[in-house]
């Protein structure tokens, strides 16, 4: 695993925060905080199925937005402030995350929330 190093710490950051940036533009959607128990806004982040392994045991995700109408995808920002503990891999389209059993878009969209907002609940997620 590689050292997180100062600049790598100040690198993860500022990926964060242009992360943080982009959701605060999205498109939204009703939601609720569990926190403050009242109906909010929420960012939606979209997520799409490329390909799934052979033994079901990982897929290909990309995470997606829309600000101003306009898609904008967040695997490099992803793969960058290394919020999922992936590497890049071959043509790197979609998050490589390996499991089963689960809705891997939605913990792909939780993590997402989790690192900026230090809760998960904060964004909404859609399958394209």
């Amino acid at each position: 695993m590689k050292k997180m190093t100062k600049a790598n710490e100040a690198e993860k950051a500022q990926t964060l925060g242009e992360l943080k940036a982009l959701l605060a533009k999205a498109s939204t959607a009703d939601g609720y905080d569990h926190n403050t128990h009242k109906h909010v806004k929420l960012p939606v982040i979209y997520t799409a199925l490329w390909s799934v392994s052979a033994s079901g045991m990982s897929r290909r995700i990309s995470a997606f937005v829309v600000v101003d109408g306009d898609i904008t995808k967040l695997d490099w920002y992803v793969l960058k402030a290394d919020i999922t503990g992936t590497r890049p891999r071959g043509d790197n389209d979609g998050v490589v995350l390996g499991g089963c059993g689960m809705d891997m878009g939605y913990h792909l969209a939780y993590s997402i929330g989790q690192a900026i907002y230090g809760d998960g609940y904060k964004v909404a997620h859609r399958w394209l």
